[in-house]
């Protein structure tokens, strides 16, 4: 894994490099090339932010340990290489995503691990999930693209994309679970889930660079439910004509 990831993230570089257009890249990196779990704060510091790298992880730990050690990894190399070849180059490093898809009519909707009733009794990551929405992180990288296309000075900026605290496993399984049974009923009971402490600083920054802020979760989870509850109440037949119309309404 660690050896692609890093591998595949120079060959879009070199190709940004030899393009005849303006040569500019929008990074997707990740929050774990920010910080490993459980990786102490910087002195003087009570969370992380786009200042911090993941000097933790390391590619022998198994497998979540290996992924992170590859994002930071990737990172590191690509600003490395883009100051060699004059890549401008725009790096995010988005939470864990999640949010409404979009997907081929007639196919089932993709569950977390955190939608199960028996997450309800899991303690997860310590201080919760990081979560963003779908929907901002693409803003994010739209926006990150247009200042780098009009040369914008937002070239060489690392920016985090996340909410700033953190939702416990168990919060996320018991909201879920309402939204799940109780319809457009059960969005009442999700009015404000309790959040963890700061973990990282990175709201004014997203927007004051690219006018993008993270909407709440709680509207996130409500639109994820809505978008379920309709997925499972299409016929199945509304794949309509096969592949090839699904993909056509894919990208209407």
């Amino acid at each position: 894994m660690v050896r692609p990831n890093i591998a595949s993230t120079e060959a879009v570089l070199l190709a940004c490099a030899g393009s005849t257009s303006v040569p500019a890249l929008v990074l997707t990196s990740s929050m774990a090339a920010v910080r490993a779990p459980g990786q102490p704060f910087r002195p003087g510091r009570s969370c992380y932010d786009h200042h911090d790298w993941n000097s933790l992880s390391v590619a022998e730990d198994g497998w979540g340990a290996a992924y992170q050690f590859s994002k930071a990894q990737s990172e590191r190399m690509a600003w490395e290489r883009a100051g060699e070849l004059g890549v401008p180059l725009i790096a995010l490093c988005p939470c864990a995503i999640i949010g409404p898809e979009r997907r081929l009519p007639g196919t089932a909707p993709g569950r977390f691990p955190w939608m199960s009733a028996a997450a309800i009794h899991s303690d997860g990551p310590e201080g919760g999930m990081l979560l963003a929405d779908v929907r901002d992180v693409a803003s994010a990288h739209a926006a990150a693209g247009e200042l780098l296309a009009s040369g914008g000075a937002a070239a060489g900026e690392r920016v985090v994309v996340s909410a700033e605290e953190g939702v416990s496993v168990s919060c996320l399984a018991e909201a879920w679970g309402r939204l799940e049974a109780g319809g457009d009923e059960g969005a009442a009971g999700v009015a404000r889930l309790p959040r963890g402490a700061r973990e990282v600083e990175c709201a004014d920054r997203l927007e004051s660079l690219l006018g993008v802020g993270c909407r709440a979760l709680e509207e996130t989870l409500r639109d994820m439910a809505s978008d379920h509850r309709a997925a499972w109440r299409a016929p199945a037949a509304a794949a309509g004509g096969g592949v090839l119309g699904g993909l056509l309404e894919l990208f209407r």
